[in-house]
């Protein structure tokens, strides 16, 4: 597949990323150069592998999940310096 100048303003308008005109031949060249490396791997003989459901073959020791104690949320707001209703009150960050 070769990018060209309709490709680009095809994957423009679906992005909606503005493409500067100063930028548009360096991105072409650099989208080319991706999918030819992309069409070099899909070339690649790949028949005679086995798929692997995880590529880690390691198995996790998770820990069970149990139902704990509730947790006392006076005493851990205790250390807080503003709670309000049970709410932790933090400064305005988003005008």
């Amino acid at each position: 597949m070769t990018i060209n100048d309709k490709t680009l303003e095809n994957l423009s308008k679906l992005s909606k990323i503005k493409i500067d005109d100063n930028l548009r031949d360096k991105l072409k060249e650099d989208l080319n150069l991706t999918m030819n490396m992309i069409d070099k791997i899909n070339k690649v003989d790949c028949d005679q592998i086995e798929e692997l459901s995880h590529p880690i073959k390691d198995n996790f020791n998770l820990r069970e999940d149990v139902v704990s104690e509730d947790i006392n949320r006076e005493s851990l707001q205790k250390t807080s310096n503003k709670t309000e209703d049970g709410f932790y009150l933090v400064p305005k960050v988003i005008e």
